[in-house]
C-alpha cells in the first residue's frame, strides 16, 4: 500500500464520483455551523497558548474564520483559536445532528469507504512497522474502518467515538471492543492497556492538547506508539485557500505543524519516531494562478528551485505541503534510531 493509493488527486474521475457527496456534507455542515448561535454566544477567550502556555493576548493575530480569531504563539509557533467552546457546548458538535448525519452519510458511500479503507490499512502498517503489538485503541473511531485495519496487521482492536450513530455501525462489526464516549472516562474499565492508540484528525478538536497527550500516554504500554493524523497547517492547499479553507471551522481549535506538533507531544512524554504528509491535493492546488502558487512555495519552501511547472505530489510530500500532517511518537524518552516515513 503507497499513499498515492488513496490521494484523490491522483485517481482519474475520484473527485467528480465524490463531488455530490462533499457538496451534500458541506452544505449540512455549514448550515449547522452557522444556524446554531450557541456556537457564537458560547465561546469564551482563551488566556494562553495551549501548547507552551505563553499569555494568549500576545500571540500575533493572523484571521477571522467562521467568527473565531486564530493566532501564532510567538513563543512555540503554534496556532490556534483564542474563541473556544468548552464542555458540553463543544461535545454538542459531535452528537447525532444534521451535519453529522450528512459526514455520516458520506462515508457510507462506495467511493469515500474505499479510500478510507486504503488509508486506514497504510496508517495501521505504520503502527506495525515501528514495532507496536497487541492492544490497538482508535479514538474517533467512526464506523471502524482503522480497527478493521488493525486488525489485519495482527493488532487486537478496540474503539471510542463520540457519536453514537458511528458506534453502531463499529459495534456491528466488533461487538463490545467499541464504545461510545470521550476518553479517557468512557473507556470501559476490562479494556486492557495499549501498544498503540491513534488519533486521527482528532487531536485538532482537543482545547488542551497537551493535557489530552499526557492522558493518552497513561494509557499506553511502556513504550507504547501514538500514531497522530492532523491537518496541516503548512500545507500548500491550505495556505493556498487561506481562511476559507474548510480546517478553519467550530471545533478545530489548534492547528499544527510538522515544527510544532514534536515539541507539543515531547512535552507531554512523546519521542517523534517519524513524520511525512499524505493527501496532495494537487487538483485543486493547480487550479490556483500560477502567480499565488509560486509566491505560497517561495514563502513555505524558499529552497525548492523545481517551479510549478516541476511541482507533483512526490515534491510536495518531500517538502512536507501535503493536506495531512502523519506522525509516529514512542511513549517515552528517545531510544534507538529509527526508520523514516518515506516523503
Amino acid at each position: 500500500m503507497h499513499k498515492d493509493d488513496f490521494d484523490v488527486a491522483l485517481i482519474p474521475g475520484m473527485r467528480e464520483r465524490l463531488a455530490q457527496a462533499y457538496a451534500r456534507f458541506r452544505a449540512a455542515q455549514d448550515a449547522f455551523q452557522e444556524g446554531e448561535s450557541r456556537i457564537a454566544s458560547a465561546a469564551s477567550t482563551r488566556v494562553r497558548c495551549p501548547g507552551c502556555d505563553a499569555p494568549a493576548g500576545e500571540a500575533e493575530p493572523l484571521f477571522v474564520a467562521r467568527s473565531l480569531r486564530h493566532v501564532r504563539c510567538r513563543r512555540c509557533a503554534l496556532v490556534f483559536t483564542l474563541d473556544v467552546l468548552a464542555g458540553e457546548a463543544d461535545r454538542a458538535l459531535y452528537q447525532p445532528n444534521t451535519a453529522m448525519a450528512a459526514y455520516l452519510a458520506l462515508k457510507e458511500g462506495p467511493d469515500y469507504a474505499r479510500l478510507e479503507r486504503d488509508k486506514v490499512r497504510y496508517l495501521a502498517s505504520l503502527a506495525a512497522r515501528f514495532g507496536a503489538r497487541g492492544a490497538f485503541l482508535d479514538i474517533g473511531c467512526s464506523t471502524g474502518a482503522l480497527m478493521a485495519a488493525a486488525r489485519e496487521e495482527g493488532f487486537e482492536p478496540y474503539g471510542l467515538d463520540a457519536n453514537p450513530d458511528m458506534v453502531e455501525r463499529a459495534r456491528a462489526r466488533f461487538g463490545g471492543r467499541a464504545a461510545t464516549g470521550y476518553f479517557p472516562d468512557a473507556l470501559p474499565s476490562d479494556w486492557p492497556r495499549f501498544g498503540a492508540i491513534a488519533i486521527l484528525d482528532l487531536l485538532e478538536h482537543m482545547v488542551e492538547p497537551k493535557v489530552f497527550l499526557g492522558q493518552l500516554a497513561e494509557r499506553l504500554d511502556p513504550a507504547g506508539l501514538l500514531l497522530v493524523q492532523v491537518p496541516n497547517f503548512d500545507s500548500l492547499i491550505v495556505q493556498l485557500e487561506g481562511p476559507a479553507n474548510t480546517n478553519f471551522c467550530h471545533g478545530h481549535w489548534t492547528h499544527f505543524t510538522a515544527a510544532t506538533l514534536a515539541p507539543l507531544a515531547r512535552s507531554a512524554g512523546f519521542t517523534e519516531l517519524a513524520h511525512e504528509t499524505i493527501i496532495s491535493e494537487l487538483d485543486r492546488i493547480r487550479a490556483f494562478p500560477r502567480e499565488r502558487i509560486a509566491a505560497a512555495l517561495a514563502r513555505l519552501a524558499p529552497a525548492y528551485r523545481g517551479g510549478v511547472e516541476g511541482l507533483d505530489a512526490a515534491e510536495l510530500h518531500r517538502m512536507l505541503l501535503g493536506y495531512k500532517l502523519v506522525a509516529v511518537f514512542r511513549k517515552g524518552p528517545p531510544g534507538p534510531a529509527a526508520p523514516i516515513l518515506s516523503r
